[in-house]
């Protein structure tokens, strides 16, 4: 597939997650020097065409990749935990009636739900092992000499577990940014609780470019699911939904950003008597495989 062809399917709403694999970059020589002749001193293009295509696809795959696995957690606590899920319905329900789905501008009047989400990044930190951060000079820590050049890696993993900052933290607790009776309570309860500064994000010149986007994009993607779907597990499988904060060892979590284990998800259409834009398919039960990649069985409605 040409790019013309990823634009096409792009205006026609077509393009699935894996459309730019199958896309080979070729540009005219007299528009865009090739690697092997590169541009001269007078240009003023800082790189070729492909090193622009490539530089601009890395973006997109971080951003893909890395929200990937709060959505994942998302889903799986919501099954975990239904009471606080129907929470995060209810107030979508209050804030959005059943004419229109959760948008970015409704996150001030959303706690619950933004609690939610990020208890999902503490409880379930989407890269445990934190982004690491190169010494540019010799250091001590706790009696510890770093030399310069060390690479330290500021475990998320420990900071999610703190008991000082996060009581019961193995307890998935959305709560503990909404009560005042806990550490982690941040008000007023418009622009907290906020992954923003969190973290998971890390700090300093590494920290993560696209931390309000993922912001962004969570509630909107969160926000949906709540306003649309009843979750379950498929019968016979509530064994497979982890419902502890274990150390990643398998298989699947051997990268960097880990996901849950895969489960057979059951989404419910929500409500009775609800208008078309809430019900546009004829199915009422739909189910897909959570974790092993992305939904992989067929949908039975088109929401």
């Amino acid at each position: 597939m040409n790019l013309e062809g990823v634009e096409t399917r792009i205006r026609e709403g077509r393009a699935g997650l894996n459309c730019v694999n199958s896309v080979k970059f070729k540009a005219p020589h007299s528009h865009a020097p090739t690697s092997k002749q590169p541009p001269s001193s007078h240009s003023t293009v800082p790189f070729d065409f492909n090193e622009a295509a490539s530089t601009l696809g890395m973006l997109s795959v971080a951003a893909v990749y890395t929200v990937r696995s709060p959505l994942q957690t998302f889903i799986r606590t919501a099954v975990l935990h239904p009471q606080w899920y129907r929470r995060v319905q209810d107030e979508v329900d209050e804030v959005c009636g059943e004419e229109r789905t959760p948008e970015v501008q409704d996150t001030p009047r959303l706690p619950v739900l933004s609690a939610f989400i990020k208890e999902c990044l503490r409880w379930r930190p989407p890269i445990p092992t934190g982004v690491s951060h190169e010494l540019e000079e010799d250091d001590v820590y706790d009696g510890y000499f770093l030399p310069k050049g060390t690479r330290v890696h500021p475990v998320e993993w420990a900071f999610s577990l703190d008991p000082t900052i996060h009581p019961s933290p193995r307890t998935f607790n959305p709560g503990r940014y909404l009560s005042p009776t806990f550490p982690t309570y941040r008000e007023p309860l418009t622009p907290y609780p906020s992954i923003l500064k969190n973290t998971t994000f890390s700090w300093g010149r590494r920290v993560c470019q696209g931390a309000v986007f993922t912001k962004q994009e969570l509630i909107a993607a969160c926000g949906v699911q709540a306003w649309t779907f009843d979750l379950s597990c498929k019968e016979g499988e509530e064994g497979e939904v982890e419902g502890e904060m274990a150390q990643p060892g398998r298989r699947e979590e051997s990268l960097v950003i880990v996901k849950p284990r895969s489960f057979g998800l059951v989404c419910q259409i929500r409500g009775e008597g609800v208008g078309n834009e809430r019900r546009r398919g004829g199915g009422e039960v739909v189910w897909g495989e959570l974790g092993g990649g992305y939904f992989e069985r067929c949908w039975e409605c088109e929401c």
